[in-house]
C-alpha cells in the first residue's frame, strides 16, 4: 500500500489509546447527532474488525494488518451466502466502508501516523437494482391494517413518501400541514438519520388516513404516531419495524417488508414512471444522485428511451 505522511507528529498521549477506546471516541464524536441505528451499524462492524485485527493499540495498526484482514474478508465473499461463515459482497462493502471511515478519522486525529486507506478499495456492488417490497405485499398489508387507523395511516404515509422509519417515529403534529389550502396540505416535514430535515409529499390516500387517525387519537403527546402501551409517548424506529413484521406474520408473507423495502419500491416506481433520476434523488432525500443511480438507474429504461427518441437522428439515404 502507498501511504501519506500525517502533517503533524503524533503526540505521546495518542500512543496510549487502545483500539477499543479509539473506536468509542470515534462513535461518540462522529455520530453525536446521528440516529441510534447508524451508530449501532458502525459499532457492530468495528467491533468485528477489532477482534480480527489482533492489535491492542490504534497506533499499532500497520499496512500488513489491514492486508491480512482485507484478504480474509475477500476469501469469505460468495454470491450465495448459504454458509454461515460466508458473507455477501454487500456485507463486505459495509465492513470496508466502516473501517475506512474509522481509519481516516484516526489519521486526522493523529492516532495513526499514515493514511492507511489508500488501497483499501470498496468492492463494486452488483447492479441488481433495489426493487423493494412487491405490489402484492403492499396491497395485502394495506388491506390488513385498515381496521387499525393508526397502523393504516403509518403504512399510507410510508407508501406515499418513501420515508425512512426514523422519519415516521419522529413525526410530530407540527410537521403536518393538513389544514393548509391546496397543495400545501400535502406537504410534511420529516426528521431522518439523526438530524436531517426534509420535505415529503403525501398522496390523497395518505392524507385521508392521517385525518381518520387524528380524529381517534387521544394523547397529550406531540408525536403523530403514539404507542398504544403508553399513549403519551411516540413510537420508536424499531417499533415501526415491529408493526410491519407483525402484519407480515398475520398475512403469511414471505418477502422483506421493512420500511426500507417500501422506500426502495417508492424509488423504483417513480423511476419506472419516467421521473428523472435527479428528481427521484431529491424526493428520497439522497445526498448524491450517484446513490440514486446505483439503486434505481436500471429501472430508468423508459426515461432513456424517451430521451433517445427526442435526440437521436438516424442517417438518411436515397431509399428513405
Amino acid at each position: 500500500m502507498s501511504v501519506q505522511l500525517h502533517p503533524h507528529n503524533q503526540s505521546n498521549n495518542t500512543e496510549d489509546f487502545t483500539l477499543s477506546k479509539a473506536i468509542s471516541m470515534f462513535l461518540d464524536i462522529e455520530f453525536a447527532v446521528s440516529s441510534t441505528q447508524t451508530t449501532i451499524w458502525y459499532r457492530t462492524r468495528l467491533s468485528l474488525f477489532k477482534k480480527k485485527i489482533s492489535v491492542n493499540r490504534v497506533s499499532q495498526i500497520k499496512e500488513h494488518h489491514l492486508w491480512y484482514w482485507y484478504k480474509n474478508l475477500q476469501s469469505r465473499v460468495v454470491k450465495d451466502a448459504s454458509d454461515i461463515e460466508k458473507i455477501s459482497v454487500h456485507t463486505q462493502h459495509g465492513y470496508i466502508r466502516a473501517v475506512r471511515r474509522f481509519l481516516k478519522w484516526s489519521f486526522r486525529r493523529g492516532f495513526i501516523e499514515t493514511d492507511l486507506t489508500h488501497d483499501l478499495k470498496l468492492p463494486k456492488l452488483p447492479k441488481g437494482g433495489k426493487k423493494g417490497i412487491s405490489d402484492y405485499d403492499v396491497n395485502t398489508l394495506l388491506e390488513a391494517t385498515m381496521p387499525n387507523t393508526r397502523d393504516y395511516a403509518i403504512l399510507r404515509f410510508i407508501e406515499s413518501t418513501g420515508c425512512r422509519r426514523g422519519g415516521i417515529a419522529n413525526l410530530r403534529l407540527s410537521d403536518l400541514n393538513l389544514e393548509e389550502p391546496g397543495v400545501l396540505s400535502r406537504r410534511a416535514t420529516v426528521l431522518e438519520k439523526g438530524s436531517k430535515e426534509r420535505i415529503v409529499f403525501l398522496s390523497n390516500e395518505a392524507i385521508s388516513a392521517l385525518r381518520s387517525w387524528l380524529k381517534e387519537r387521544e394523547s397529550n403527546s406531540n408525536f403523530v404516531f403514539i404507542s398504544f402501551n403508553n399513549r403519551n409517548s411516540g413510537l420508536t424506529p424499531s417499533g415501526v419495524s415491529q408493526i410491519l413484521q407483525r402484519y407480515k406474520g398475520k398475512c403469511g408473507l414471505e418477502g422483506k417488508v421493512s420500511p426500507h423495502q417500501w422506500r426502495h419500491r417508492h424509488g423504483r416506481k417513480l423511476t419506472e414512471a419516467g421521473m428523472p433520476l435527479g428528481l427521484v434523488s431529491q424526493v428520497l432525500g439522497h445526498t448524491n444522485v450517484a446513490v440514486t443511480n446505483d439503486y434505481y438507474g436500471m429501472f430508468a429504461v423508459g426515461e432513456l428511451q424517451r430521451a433517445l427518441e427526442n435526440y437521436y437522428i438516424p442517417p438518411k439515404n436515397s431509399r428513405d
